[in-house]
């Protein structure tokens, strides 16, 4: 018969030969892999974890990795830190938790990609704990456009060369999309004015759904001691009323230049005190009482949580420190450096702050504006320090959450991967990291005023 195969053994043995062609295009498995292929799995890098798997951690790992040996090291405190090997996609770990030796920890883990990865305790000598850490390489996509817009923004003027009023004007602007956006559910919001040393400080209480008497958190606004209001950071508020269930009283303190150093300060520890005594009018708990900021304003959170321990003020039970200011004595970090410019904060913009709030170098060096210069940092309320990937004031931040650490007090780190400065409230409607940094912070929160 034409075009038919005529030997029926040579049919037999093309049959036979198929299975063994096709298992050559079969991907292998990871253990199958060769050692080179093993090898470009590459973990170096800052990893996260939202529900931290350690006792006492940072939420922000670091691993190097030389082959297949890896290490992992938190970046505040000195545990847990881990060794172990890369064996195709798991790694068996040996992890140190605490000084003793009953403090070890066997643990492996699943290597999801490059850029996740699933950590398990083994239950015999750790108990049964799991968590999943995520690392972002390079800006977040959705950052990089939004600095499309403002690095052609500051190409035509630079914000640092405008004028305080200006400067104003600008970061208006820029929330005005933001205030399209869904809001979290309050259940009431009260505007009042505090008295202060130099009249009334305007505040917003924003009290959650719910059965009260509910903590407090007194929250200071970023913006340099220059910008922002209130009014710029309702949505961070409102979510963090609602995913924490606690009262939010948000202060209007005085802005520099027309009111220079100390006046923020001595406003926010006022705006402190008068929580302490009245915010039980608004359904607020003054026995549950915390602080937050952020950049300028978690300055301010530190500040008054110092004075408040240095002259018997009101007990502080947390700071939330988003984006810290801590040193603005020296700008030479490697972080100033590498995010001088293109970043939304630039070095130009916060050496204009400086010049409006401080116009008098002698005070620069004063721990109220510099809390890294702090002699003694013992007793001062259990933190939560929050970073940007790509923020100038990354390195003061966290230099600031290792000197609390160093002193005994509780401490934990998130370091936002691929963001820039203010991105916990700025971009809270756009991006995840947003999101999973104020779902931390009411995590802490409720952990806390439990």
């Amino acid at each position: 018969m034409t075009g038919s195969l005529k030997n029926p053994r040579i049919l037999i043995l093309c049959l036979m030969t198929i299975p063994a062609l096709l298992l050559n295009y079969i991907p292998a498995s990871a253990e199958d892999k060769p050692d080179n292929e093993i090898s470009e799995l590459d973990l170096t890098g800052v990893w996260n974890t939202f529900d931290s798997c350690f006792s006492s951690t940072a939420y922000t790992l670091i691993i190097t990795q030389e082959g297949r040996r890896i290490s992992l090291a938190p970046t505040v405190g000195n545990y847990p830190s881990c060794n172990g090997t890369l064996t195709g996609t798991g790694l068996n770990l040996s992890c140190i938790e605490g000084p003793g030796p009953a403090d070890s920890c066997e643990m492996t883990a699943d290597v999801l990609d490059n850029a996740s990865f699933t950590l398990s305790r083994v239950p015999a000598n750790c108990g049964s704990t799991a968590c999943a850490f995520t690392r972002h390489t390079g800006l977040d996509p959705i950052v990089k456009e939004m600095l499309k817009r403002v690095n052609f923004a500051e190409s035509i003027l630079p914000l640092g060369q405008r004028s305080p009023w200006q400067m104003r004007g600008y970061m208006l602007r820029s929330c005005f999309w933001s205030w399209l956006m869904p809001c979290a559910p309050v259940a009431a919001i009260h505007r009042t004015f505090i008295p202060g040393p130099n009249g009334f400080i305007p505040a917003q209480i924003y009290v959650p759904e719910g059965k009260g008497p509910f903590p407090i958190v007194v929250f200071y606004h970023g913006g340099g001691w220059v910008v922002g209001s209130s009014l710029e950071f309702d949505h961070f508020s409102r979510q963090l009323a609602d995913g924490a269930s606690v009262m939010v009283i948000s202060v209007d303190y005085r802005l520099a230049p027309e009111h220079v150093f100390p006046a923020a300060h001595e406003d926010a520890y006022a705006a402190l005190e008068w929580a302490a005594e009245n915010a039980g009018r608004f359904g607020g708990d003054p026995a549950r009482l915390a602080v937050a900021g952020e950049s300028a304003g978690a300055n301010l959170a530190i500040a008054v949580s110092i004075r408040a321990r240095d002259s018997g003020g009101p007990e502080i039970l947390h700071q939330t420190l988003m984006c810290p200011i801590t040193n603005v004595a020296t700008m030479n970090t490697a972080s100033y450096h590498d995010y001088a410019a293109g970043y939304m904060l630039t070095r130009e913009w916060m050496e204009a702050f400086r010049s409006y709030y401080l116009p008098d170098c002698g005070d620069w060096s004063d721990p109220r504006v510099s809390p890294l210069l702090l002699e003694d940092s013992a007793e001062l309320p259990p933190a939560l320090v929050i970073t940007g990937d790509f923020d100038v004031l990354r390195d003061e931040g966290e230099t600031f959450a290792r000197q609390l650490f160093a002193a005994g007090v509780a401490v934990r780190h998130y370091r936002g991967g691929g963001v820039i400065h203010g991105f916990t409230t700025a971009l809270i409607d756009y991006l995840d990291q947003s999101r999973n940094a104020v779902s931390l912070i009411s995590a802490e929160l409720r952990q806390v005023f439990e």
